[in-house]
């Protein structure tokens, strides 16, 4: 098992799922045009929490997730398809898969403010993985109660 990534597997692999979970984070953020620092700070609690995402390197995601905004901001419209490229990598594996899409639901409620935006965003996100959009809302919001109880 490698250290850094919190399972076996090479380093591109490690930075490939770098880039992924801050292409989602960066996708779901700026669905309601614009990237908050609530969204910011859910990120890194939810990279805290989970155990696939526990084992990256949280200052490499940020570096990259700022990367990402700013590619947003400057491209528009036009950075979507090579930011979803960086997500599609991980259609078929399930757990990655579900990683992904539970901080991106992290992302989308932690404002207090789901917009119509970011839930076709997150809908999107889930039919490019195929996942169900409805499981990985529950588990999400499941995840939030037991750590909320633990005190996490």
């Amino acid at each position: 098992m490698s250290p850094s990534t919190g399972e076996g597997g090479s380093g591109r692999q490690n930075q490939d799922f770098v880039e992924a979970v801050a292409a989602v984070c960066a996708l779901m953020a700026s669905a309601d045009e614009s990237a908050q620092d609530c969204e910011r700070s859910s990120i890194a609690a939810a990279m805290s929490t989970d155990p696939v995402l526990s084992g990256l390197d949280a200052e490499r995601v940020g570096v990259q997730l700022g990367d990402f905004i700013a590619q947003i901001e400057a491209e528009g419209a036009g950075a979507r398809p090579k930011l979803t490229q960086r997500i599609m990598r991980y259609f078929g594996d399930d757990r990655r898969a579900r990683s992904l899409m539970r901080l991106a639901h992290r992302v989308m409620v932690a404002d207090h403010e789901v917009v119509e935006a970011e839930t076709r965003e997150f809908r999107r996100l889930c039919r490019i993985l195929g996942l169900d959009p409805e499981f990985v809302t529950q588990a999400s919001d499941a995840g939030r109660a037991q750590a909320r109880d633990l005190g996490v």
